[in-house]
Formats: structure tokens, C-alpha cells, sequence
């Protein structure tokens, strides 16, 4: 499995790591592809007038 980083630049990040454990990275992980979608959505939300505006938005088909 890749993670997109370089041997140098993981061996840098664990020995980083090592030195002082209270920095970056804690943990590294693969980000899943709902993270991914997350990082890539836009930066500014939508924003609605009503409830009713936000679940017609969102497709919601009950009629309360």
C-alpha cells in the first residue's frame, strides 16, 4: 500500500516524531473517500431562508 510519500520524507516524519512526540504526526493514516470528498467540498456552505429550502435541497420526500 502507498501513502504518496517518499522514503526520505517518511523517515524524516518518524524521526520528527521520535524528537518530539507531542508534534505532528500523531498518527498517520489513508484518508477514506468521505474524508476525501470533505477536503475537496467547497469551503463555503450553502446557506438557506428555511428549513423547508434545506430538505428539498437535501431530497427529503416526507411532508412534515
Amino acid at each position: 500500500m502507498q501513502v504518496g510519500l517518499r522514503s526520505s520524507e517518511a523517515i524524516r516524519l518518524l524521526l520528527t516524531h521520535v524528537v518530539n512526540p507531542e508534534q505532528f504526526p500523531r498518527e498517520l493514516k489513508i484518508p477514506n473517500l468521505i474524508t476525501i470528498a470533505a477536503m475537496n467540498a467547497d469551503p463555503e456552505p450553502a446557506t438557506y431562508h428555511s428549513a423547508k429550502a434545506l430538505f428539498a435541497d437535501l431530497g427529503d420526500e416526507s411532508d412534515d
